[in-house]
């Protein structure tokens, strides 16, 4: 499972280590896969090698996202949550 952290800033203006705790498994991934910790997220997108956004789902509300239309490669999972923090992961697809 990778684990994904975030940074963000407090109301101090300083820099503290703020965990926006997701994971992603299995990766490598063949048709389907699985998202921890989405219970606070608001968006998640997926980007080809070439940053081209190939898949993305609003207020996800399921633990596991079918992704067997993409093709094999590399993709980049960018994610958000309420608060505005973002995470980001990078798979390899079957």
């Amino acid at each position: 499972m990778d684990d994904i952290k975030v940074w963000g800033d407090v109301a101090t203006g300083l820099q503290e280590k703020t965990a926006l705790s997701m994971g992603v498994f299995p990766n490598p991934v063949e048709d389907v896969i699985s998202l921890s910790n989405i219970n606070t997220l608001s968006t998640i997108q997926f980007y080809d090698a070439m940053g081209k956004q190939v898949l993305s789902v609003t207020n996800p509300k399921e633990a596991t996202l079918d992704v067997s239309n993409l093709k094999a490669g590399v993709y980049f999972i960018s994610t958000s949550d309420q608060n505005g923090k973002h995470a980001s992961a990078k798979i390899l697809k079957k």
